[in-house]
């Protein structure tokens, strides 16, 4: 009886090795397979741009591109924030492969994207939807952008080399009859846009990939990091380990390149901005030092402070139906339902010679 079972479990082993290589290689189709979006990947652009009124003249302009991290919006839905270097500018890009194919809405600021329109520069399955189309306002005018899928597999050089690549053609009318713009756009699997044509009635813009590197989740580093360099009241109680609950929810959380994490036994509870290797914490009264957080910001965003410190504020007080609401000149509102009524805090970022301090100061008394 040993002999038949063996070679029956034998039998079953060897079917189940065989058949999960070909599990494992069958090609995925959507979006995310086409664009990276794990935290740290990066890609790097040259842009030739010739003006069609200055014939022999051409501008040149280097790009970049960083995935800064992952969080969700109230619908549940998982966005990923990415910095944009264009030139001398910044910008933001937040990038959803989970829908109808690589979703993308551009902003100037990290977490202002309540009244943007997503393009889709990529439909997914990827080579199985031909048509689609979406709409963008700009200048009191709407625009109808109408892509096609040209390739599934077309070849194509750039600087970083030889790819295989959906090619898709999109074409931009606006209420005037005519043809606004179009754009041919190369998108390799893995490694996301390797080039890109855009012409208009004035302008000739090619972009091409010189570079791309990777990413990956960078929480277990972070978890270590807490671990080690926390003061161990902060993890260690008597009965054991405290929770760790990291608070990346928004945008403006994750752009600052680490992680704000909310630390506790359930009864104390502090809170801590966390990057591999070293961490800040934030102290437990009003006024909170920036400076550390901010670090590596050209030009720090006072009003994403303001606003992700009201965030944390809310999550240190444990408050319920927290609504924050921005305000110019590096200041936000929030309000907030706790146990004893409704509170409002006022929370301003004021720039200092060295430093940039955070103060919260409660608005109105207990209601």
């Amino acid at each position: 009886m040993r002999g038949p079972t063996f070679l029956l479990h034998a039998a079953v082993w060897f079917s189940a090795a065989t058949a999960a290589p070909a599990q494992h290689r069958a090609p995925r189709h959507d979006a995310a397979s086409w664009v990276p979006t794990e935290e740290g990947s990066n890609w790097s652009y040259h842009r030739v741009t010739t003006r069609f009124d200055a014939p022999g003249q051409k501008g040149e302009a280097r790009i970049g591109k960083g995935v800064f991290g992952t969080y969700l919006r109230p619908d549940g839905s998982r966005w990923h924030l990415v910095a944009v270097h264009d030139g001398g500018t910044r910008r933001y890009e937040h990038w959803n492969t989970e829908g109808p194919g690589l979703l993308v809405q551009a902003t100037s600021r990290a977490n202002g994207t309540a009244d943007v329109r997503s393009t889709c520069p990529l439909a997914a399955p990827v080579g199985a939807v031909n048509q689609w189309e979406w709409q963008v306002e700009a200048k009191d005018e709407t625009f109808v952008w109408r892509a096609s899928l040209v390739a599934f597999d077309e070849a194509v050089t750039v600087p970083a080399g030889s790819f295989r690549a959906v090619h898709v053609h999109v074409e931009a009318f606006g209420e005037k009859p005519g043809l606004v713009e179009t754009e041919d756009s190369w998108f390799a699997r893995d490694v996301g846009l390797v080039r890109l044509e855009r012409n208009t009635d004035k302008v000739q813009e090619v972009t091409e990939l010189l570079a791309f590197t990777r990413g990956r989740d960078q929480t277990p580093e972070r978890l270590t990091t807490l671990q080690m360099l926390a003061p161990p009241a902060w993890l260690w109680q008597r009965r054991g380990a405290a929770t760790i609950r990291w608070l990346d929810k928004d945008a403006g959380s994750v752009a600052f390149g680490g992680r704000f994490a909310l630390v506790g036994d359930g009864a104390d509870l502090q809170l801590a901005f966390v990057r591999p290797g070293a961490f800040v914490a934030l102290a437990a009264d009003g006024a909170v030092s920036w400076k550390e957080i901010a670090r590596g910001e050209s030009q720090p965003d006072h009003e994403l402070i303001a606003t992700t410190a009201a965030r944390l504020h809310a999550a240190r007080l444990r408050l319920a139906d927290v609504v924050i609401e921005d305000e110019d000149h590096g200041m936000a509102t929030l309000r907030a339902t706790g146990p004893a009524g409704r509170r409002s805090f006022s929370v301003s970022v004021t720039p200092s010679k060295r430093d940039l301090v955070v103060e919260v100061q409660e608005q109105t008394a207990k209601q």
